[in-house]
């Protein structure tokens, strides 16, 4: 008269319990109980209804699940809800985790598996770490034996102060540690050459990091929100990423490799400006000549540069690259051909006025109709401060001054 999910779940544990405990020579005699048997009849019966794709489906309050034996796949949304588990016990037939199965289970304390650490708080499978118990941890170091962080392993696991990454590990997925904020230490294996997007995003408590030489691919926003970080010492091997790596890092104060430009205030991997590291005493900035194209959200946010100058080295700018500078009104280009523009890229700031060389006006008018710029067009020969104050009057986008002033 039991629910099928009950019934799976003793007859699961019944099954594990002759498997671990009870003697060869004695299983064929347990085997022949008439009432042992019939269960084990049905409990295969069972299985063969087992969905692909397992999302638990008792009762939420429960604190010990049991993901019933046949399934090969949890899906990531499993446990939504199931707040009060402390034990998940998986089978040996599980061949797949999904990226965030056990996110927000704050009560998780062990995992009950054939691919758990000793200590049950890792759940390995196919080499990579799919899961962690995170109740009542705050420094831990991982065990070896695997190489791929998966997503999503750590996110949102607020206790964890610190992590010790072991040699071996090759990579770290998208999210692995978002949301970490209480984590202050973490160290990276010399392994490592590809970390994820959002990797470390909104990790407030985290001042410093290295990045070992090893690192060859790290994905944008991996810094995103990391308010206090101060120090970054970042892989001198690293490919660009096209966006932004410390958007929000107001506090960074030293980036420690080849990539940060001569004044301090950028970083540049292989040609791209990833980062604009702005302060209260700079309201003009001249891109340095180095730079070839400009990442997404590369400026965004910064409330006190009000005019940027373009070099034309710059070939290319991204999605939202100059996102919510919010005081920004002039942009200077030293172009004749206009860069590649993304969508967005002077969204949400203050511009007024765009310089462009005197014989480049009608190029760059087409191109900024494409943008939706709000803002006039100029030529720079014709510019001075007086100027900046008619063109506060200019209320038509992408108007042209011939004009000499």
């Amino acid at each position: 008269d039991l629910p099928a999910e009950e019934l799976k779940s003793r007859l699961y544990q019944l099954s594990e319990c002759i498997k671990k405990n009870v003697p060869k020579d004695e299983s064929i005699k347990i085997s022949k109980d008439k009432g042992l048997k019939q269960l084990l009849e049905e409990y295969v019966a069972l299985q063969k209804d087992v969905p692909n794709g397992w999302i638990y489906s008792g009762d939420k309050t429960a604190k010990i699940i049991h993901v019933p034996y046949g399934v090969t796949l949890v899906k990531s949304e499993a446990f939504e809800g199931c707040d009060n588990v402390e034990v998940i016990h998986l089978p040996q037939t599980i061949e797949e985790i999904e990226d965030g199965a056990f996110t927000d289970l704050d009560n998780l304390y062990r995992f009950e598996s054939d691919y758990a650490s000793p200590d049950g708080k890792c759940l390995i499978i196919k080499n990579t770490l799919v899961g962690f118990a995170a109740k009542d941890i705050e420094e831990y170091e991982l065990p070896t034996g695997f190489a791929k962080v998966a997503p999503m392993v750590f996110y949102n696991k607020e206790q964890i102060k610190t992590i010790i990454i072991p040699e071996g590990v090759l990579s770290i997925g998208d999210e692995a540690f978002m949301g970490c904020l209480n984590l202050y230490h973490i160290k990276l294996p010399s392994s490592l050459n590809f970390i994820g997007y959002k990797t470390f995003a909104d990790c407030i408590s985290l001042r410093k990091i290295v990045v070992p030489n090893s690192v060859k691919v790290i994905c944008g926003n991996n810094f995103q929100g990391c308010e206090h970080l101060e120090e970054v010492t970042l892989s001198d091997n690293l490919i660009a990423p096209n966006e932004s790596l410390f958007g929000g890092c107001n506090n960074l104060k030293k980036l420690k490799c080849k990539f940060g430009s001569k004044d301090g205030r950028c970083c540049i991997i292989n040609g791209v400006l990833t980062d604009y590291f702005g302060t209260r005493s700079i309201s003009e900035y001249v891109i340095p000549n180095e730079v070839e194209s400009i990442a997404k959200f590369a400026f965004r946010h910064d409330e006190h540069l009000q005019k940027i100058i373009i070099p034309a080295s710059v070939t290319q700018i991204d999605d939202n690259a100059f996102f919510s500078c919010s005081k920004l009104k002039y942009v200077e280009f030293e172009t004749i051909t206009p860069p590649i523009f993304g969508e967005n890229i002077f969204s949400q700031t203050a511009l007024l006025a765009i310089y462009v060389p005197d014989e480049a006006i009608s190029v760059y008018e087409k191109v900024f109709k494409k943008t939706k710029a709000n803002a006039c067009v100029v030529a720079k020969s014709k510019s001075n401060i007086s100027f900046w104050i008619s063109a506060q009057n200019c209320v038509k986008p992408h108007l042209s001054i011939h004009y000499q002033i």
